[in-house]
């Protein structure tokens, strides 16, 4: 039995795979990163500085003849200037946050409870002029009109208030179209009262259904605008705030990823550019203890 001669099969030719773009950068990175690791003799002699990065071959030296303390001085001054940006960064994005949080508190929420205690007194109010129209006697009239009195009162109060809080044109728009129909209203209340005390329920009643109804009712319907409004308005800074804390803890992880990085690669720099050398001297050191005097 004889071995059969080979036999070519050119459709298992190997064919080599096209190399990506990038690969000949990352080759270069990797040559670096072996190139830092090497000697300082094999440094010399490899001519990779020149050969793969003919424009860092200045800087190589630059950073090769700096003492041991400059560079560990420099590798903590870059961490540390990223942990100062760091911190402001996060300072500046608690403050916004603080900005947002005090802008719902003071602004939009007691607009929207004042607005809404507005409404609900100005109901109060209508329901007693109701209750004056219906009333018989003197007496019931008088105390109706003294907690009407005392009702508007608080009124007025509640809408000096909002006034200081009024923080966008559309908002004091809307605002003016109420005082504008309140004072309206105002009016026609007092032409219901003197009705009211003349005991002529029927013309009373026809206006409270009549002219004061509709001041009424539009009063209310913008004051119900208001509310929305504020309440859209917090919502809107509620989003906000969620949207600024989310990019804000974003670059906060990026940042410390960076700085754990950076400080790993200059704890390795610096560990190598250090060792590295010792171990030269102490090869050095055996060969010249062997009795080897070529050594250099």
């Amino acid at each position: 039995w004889t071995k059969p001669p080979n036999r070519t099969r050119p459709w298992l030719k190997k064919v080599p795979l096209p190399r990506p773009a990038c690969s000949s950068r990352l080759n270069n990175w990797f040559k670096l990163f072996r190139f830092l690791g090497s000697p300082a003799q094999a440094r010399a002699e490899s001519g990779f500085i020149t050969s793969a990065y003919p424009y860092t071959k200045d800087i190589m030296n630059f950073l090769s003849n700096l003492r041991i303390g400059t560079r560990l001085g420099a590798a903590f001054a870059v961490v540390l200037a990223l942990v100062l940006a760091f911190g402001l960064f996060a300072i500046s994005s608690m403050n916004g946050l603080n900005r947002i949080s005090s802008e719902i508190e003071t602004n939009w929420l007691p607009s929207a409870s004042i607005t809404s205690a507005i409404n609900t007194q100005n109901s109060d109010y209508r329901i007693m002029e109701l209750r004056h129209v219906l009333a018989q006697d003197a007496g019931s009239m008088s105390n109706l009109e003294k907690l009407m009195a005392t009702l508007k009162g608080d009124i007025e109060s509640q809408r000096a208030a909002y006034v200081k809080l009024i923080s966008s044109p559309e908002e004091k728009t809307l605002y003016e179209g109420f005082s504008a129909e309140w004072e309206r209203y105002m009016v026609e209340h007092q032409k219901l009262l003197a009705l009211s005390r003349e005991n002529r329920t029927e013309e009373a009643m026809a206006l409270l259904n009549g002219e004061s109804q509709k001041l009424f009712d539009s009063a209310s319907a913008t004051l119900l605008k208001l509310v929305d409004l504020n309440a859209t308005g917090a919502s809107d800074a509620s989003h906000h705030g969620n949207e600024l804390f989310s990019q804000s803890r974003t670059v906060i992880i990026g940042v410390l990823v960076a700085v754990l990085a950076l400080g790993s690669l200059f704890a390795w720099l610096i560990a190598r550019s250090i060792v590295r050398p010792l171990n030269d001297a102490v090869r050095v050191a055996d060969h010249i203890a062997a009795g080897d005097l070529t050594q250099s």
